[in-house]
């Protein structure tokens, strides 16, 4: 008499290949999630307090990133360049105007590109290292108060950081800044320095000496100057653009803000960074002589 086979009964795992299975599977799911176009995988957090409408203290989210110095040299703008920091609206037109006592404040602050050769040097020593840059997520609706996303009294609908949570928590996420304006609250000497690293790559003039408000008056470095002082090939400098910095992404408007609140907490965050922000050492850099 023939005998039937026994049923298989559920396949048990080990511990480790159960873990290692899990792994695989996370894994793909977030390379699939980071794929998004436009979008940075971000670590969310939250620090300092505003007043919403109704007077309940809501936190101040931000989110960091890690981009390449590539990345921050095409896409970060100066914080000292943002036209939310020196306008306001007319109560009476609402439309927007220029405040010039915001505006010279926020100038000020500019960052002093005299130094930019000096930060091109220092990134092109080994020992290099760059802390994070704090930078600001302003999409164009920000500088537009008859945008829909304003409501009837001045208050913003929604914050200008759109945040997709990949946890239970929201922990962690994508933050999206495809088409949207981003600008260095504190760091924007170092943006400058990444731009100089760039330039002396893409042009073969390499760096200018500038003024300290920006205005070109000279030559610092060509191309090649630059490359044989440092001792860099040409695939060095890609290689240099191709490290990571970490971004730290402040809302230019949260939710229940006015514009008026939202450019006051933001003006007065990169003033006081920039006012009592220590000056880095001068470094001794090579200048052409011509």
């Amino acid at each position: 008499m023939r005998t039937t086979d026994p049923e298989p009964g559920p396949l048990i795992l080990e511990p480790k290949e159960t873990d290692d299975r899990e792994k695989a599977i996370l894994a793909q799911l977030l390379q699939k999630a980071i794929a998004r176009k436009g979008y940075v995988l971000v670590h969310s957090s939250a620090m300092g307090k505003v007043l919403t409408e109704t007077g309940t203290p809501k936190l101040v989210p931000s989110f960091a990133a890690a981009h390449s110095l590539e990345w921050i040299a095409d896409n970060m703008k100066l914080g000292s360049q943002m036209p939310f920091m020196e306008t306001k609206i007319d109560p009476v037109t609402m439309r927007l105007i220029i405040d010039q006592e915001n505006a010279e404040e926020v100038k000020q602050r500019a960052p002093d590109w005299t130094r930019q050769p000096a930060l091109a040097a220092y990134l092109a020593q080994p020992q290099r290292k760059f802390g994070p840059i704090i930078a600001v997520v302003s999409p164009d609706w920000v500088d537009n108060p008859n945008h829909e996303n304003w409501d009837k009294s001045g208050r913003a609908l929604k914050s200008s950081t759109e945040f997709t949570a990949l946890d239970l928590e929201g922990r962690v996420g994508l933050l999206k800044l495809d088409g949207i304006k981003v600008y260095a609250l504190d760091g924007q000497h170092r943006v400058i320095g990444i731009q100089g690293i760039r330039d002396v790559r893409d042009k073969p003039l390499g760096l200018v000496m500038r003024t300290k408000d920006g205005k070109e008056k000279g030559r610092a470095y060509s191309r090649e100057e630059f490359l044989g002082r440092f001792h860099l090939s040409f695939e060095d400098l890609q290689a240099l653009l191709n490290e990571t910095i970490i971004v730290e992404y402040l809302p230019a408007v949260i939710a229940g803000e006015t514009r008026s609140d939202a450019s006051r907490r933001i003006r007065n965050t990169f003033i006081s960074i920039n006012s009592y922000a220590k000056k880095t050492d001068k470094f001794i850099y090579f200048r052409a002589q011509h």
